[in-house]
């Protein structure tokens, strides 16, 4: 009996369930009640943000790609950033340069190519001038789909 084809179709398997383990972004618990009652672009829910942000090192965090959205000509990211202490929702500005989107012919919010796809050497910058707190994504080093 010939064992190749059933070696290769092991291999095959193992393969892409590895590649598929990529895009899957770890469950969290968010455990902040301010997360809970606000929305990720009010002003409370930024500022707590920040706070957790600055508390726990930007460093520390991961990012992965919720939606895309465009206001008055900017393109904005709502990403899910974790860490072992933050499980969140951040609505960031994106000066980075990288283009997010796969299909950038269309509008700009149904592009979903790159939803849940996770975002490697992100450089966050925190913005906090006429007391609001804005966050931008200044460099984006990779996009593991």
């Amino acid at each position: 009996m010939n064992k190749k084809p059933i070696i290769i179709l092991i291999i095959l398997v193992v393969l892409i369930t590895w590649l598929v383990s990529f895009c899957n972004r770890p469950e969290c618990i968010n455990n902040n009640p301010v997360f809970d009652k606000f929305d990720p672009e009010t002003i409370e829910y930024r500022n707590e943000l920040k706070n957790q942000i600055e508390k726990i090192g930007k460093d520390k965090l991961n990012f992965w790609i919720f939606n895309l959205k465009r206001i008055d000509g900017v393109d904005y990211l709502k990403l899910y950033v974790q860490s072992d202490q933050l499980c969140a929702i951040l609505f960031a500005k994106n000066l980075s340069g990288k283009a997010i989107s796969k299909f950038p012919d269309k509008n700009l919010e149904s592009r979903l190519g790159y939803h849940g796809a996770r975002l490697v050497n992100v450089k966050l910058s925190i913005d906090t001038t006429l007391k609001q707190t804005n966050f931008v994504i200044d460099k984006i080093g990779g996009i593991l789909d």
